[in-house]
């Protein structure tokens, strides 16, 4: 019996231990990652269907459009054509761009990565038991889901200018 409740205890000690610690080991995997260059391993860490749906989406949601049925044509042809923008230009190198400015003062990555890392460890986070989202100043920046044992980066939150994004993307 004592064998079983040490079984347990250690069991509920390693949930909690990978709770808290997972979102870390993501975030120096991905700044390693960036640092040496490796585009696949960086890559293993980002859904890329997931963030463009959510570019996308933040793209097209402020044009003025109004509340009609051609409003709503207009909407989706905008996604249509964000989603169009965002799939040649979401790179690995695009989303380390994107990453290194999350805390609001990096304006590209290092050729080694210290921007992306610098605004990894600047940001805040904040659990919950489908993954963690990352804030700075307050501001929600980027959400990480979990995947099996590991976490992905689905959604970003971009600076404010949807041109700055646009530029950085390559139109």
């Amino acid at each position: 019996m004592k064998t079983f409740i040490w079984l347990i205890t250690g069991a509920v000690v390693a949930a909690a231990v990978w709770f808290f610690a997972a979102p870390y080991w993501t975030i120096g995997q991905m700044s390693a990652a960036v640092r040496a260059g490796d585009d696949a391993a960086f890559s293993g860490y980002v859904d890329y269907d997931a963030v463009r749906q959510n570019l996308a989406r933040d793209l097209s949601a402020d044009l003025p459009l109004g509340d009609g049925p051609l409003a709503r044509m207009g909407r989706r042809v905008a996604e249509g054509a964000a989603e169009d923008i965002l799939e040649r230009g979401l790179t690995p190198d695009a989303i380390a761009v994107l990453i290194a400015g999350l805390d609001g003062r990096a304006d590209a990555p290092h050729q080694d990565g210290r921007a992306v890392a610098d605004a990894l460890s600047d940001l805040d986070i904040k659990r919950d038991l489908t993954g963690f989202t990352l804030s700075y100043g307050g501001t929600e920046r980027a959400r990480f889901t979990r995947d099996g044992l590991k976490y992905r980066l689905t959604a970003l939150y971009p600076p404010e200018s949807r041109a700055e994004l646009l530029d950085l993307l390559g139109r």
